[in-house]
């Protein structure tokens, strides 16, 4: 048995793809993001596995009842978006420790039963079991995986659309409550150097395009089957959890049907300057041209793209600018700190000698 870890490029269909592994006889998985590092840092040095199952069980209430679970939208699932999912947790710990017969408590086996026991609470069978799926979402809590057997899948979609849909998602939740420098950056950071970082740790990771998951959905699924060892299965093509029809979380604000084989990226250029558009597609024309978003490389005055990657960029000042109608002199201070990381990782030899992986469409 081995894991199959998600990452998201931006905005670009990680929650998507999760959706439509839900119900597959093969897969075991939670419903949702599961911050495994986190977790395992919390139990690492207890030995008592009832106190583990607490534990997960505590801290994972949305797992066990979907009404808790609003920004996924999972208190509204069902054809008439009015369904929900409850699973009992004191089976869900009974059946844990029961996984435990024979068995050592280390990390590995902990991983792998948490997953396994949620399954069987479920009243799934884990006899065929082949594949843990986990959404992590974030890269920097890609920690802790070192015993277990695992592969990446990355969920990718234009540069341009992963940016604009990132901060247009968190503008209109909750009015952009949670909005942050912190997090202009992070979402130009990862959109920048994932590739980099995934291909420099050496592992088996798989591209998967947002666009072509949409529009050429059976082949794109085929193909990815094969390459994680799993049976395709027409399951595949329906986004549900625990079965129920999923509309998309909260931040797409509009309710999404799952696959649309009329799928078009609706890039917001309002986030944009002419000179943002520039430059991220100058540092970033080998994704471009890899992934089909571009034909050829714009050819651009060299010394006037290190100038003008200076000025902040038109999503950054409206970062700022939400910081300054909160007067949040705190986030103020920390604009300019962000301001000098994004200028630093905007370089010509972001992907130099890197050799990028293709979709999993045109394998």
């Amino acid at each position: 048995m081995k894991a199959i870890i998600i990452f998201p490029y931006g905005r670009s269909g990680s929650d998507l793809l999760q959706s439509l592994f839900d119900n597959h006889k093969e897969i075991s998985q939670f419903p949702g993001v599961f911050f495994w590092t986190k977790f395992y840092q919390k139990i690492r040095f207890e030995n008592n596995i009832q106190r583990i199952a607490d534990i997960f069980v505590n801290d994972y209430k949305i797992f066990f009842d979907s009404r808790l679970n609003k920004i996924e939208r999972h208190e509204q699932l069902g054809e008439k978006k009015n369904s929900f999912y409850q699973v009992n947790n004191e089976l869900f710990k009974n059946n844990f420790i029961a996984l435990f017969k024979d068995k050592i408590l280390n990390k590995k086996n902990i991983f792998f039963n948490l997953h396994l026991a949620y399954s069987l609470s479920c009243g799934e069978s884990i006899e065929k079991k082949k594949i843990i799926v986990i959404n992590l979402h974030h890269l920097e809590l890609y920690k802790d995986f070192e015993d277990i057997n695992h592969e990446v899948i990355l969920t990718i979609r234009n540069p341009m659309a992963a940016l604009s849909s990132s901060a247009k998602g968190w503008f209109g939740y909750k009015s952009g409550k949670h909005t942050s420098p912190w997090q202009c950056y992070y979402f130009i950071n990862r959109v920048f150097r994932i590739f980099k970082i995934l291909i420099e740790k050496k592992i088996s990771f798989h591209v998967v395009k947002l666009e072509s998951l949409h529009l050429e959905s059976q082949k794109t699924l085929k193909n990815l089957s094969k390459t994680i060892g799993i049976n395709y299965d027409q399951s595949l093509l329906r986004s549900s959890y625990h079965g129920k029809k999923w509309w998309g979380d909260s931040l797409s604000i509009k309710y999404l049907d799952g696959l649309n084989p009329y799928f078009k990226n609706n890039i917001d250029y309002n986030y944009f300057y002419k000179k943002d558009i520039i430059l991220i597609k100058h540092y970033l024309h080998i994704i471009f041209i890899n992934f089909d978003y571009e034909k050829e490389e714009l050819r651009k005055n060299i010394y006037l793209i290190h100038l003008i990657k200076l000025l902040p960029l038109k999503i950054e000042l409206l970062f700022l600018k939400k910081e300054i109608k909160s007067f949040n002199l705190k986030n103020i201070i920390f604009f300019f700190f962000y301001w000098f990381k994004r200028v630093k990782i905007m370089k010509e030899d972001v992907y130099k000698d890197l050799n990028l992986p293709k979709d999993v469409t045109k394998l």
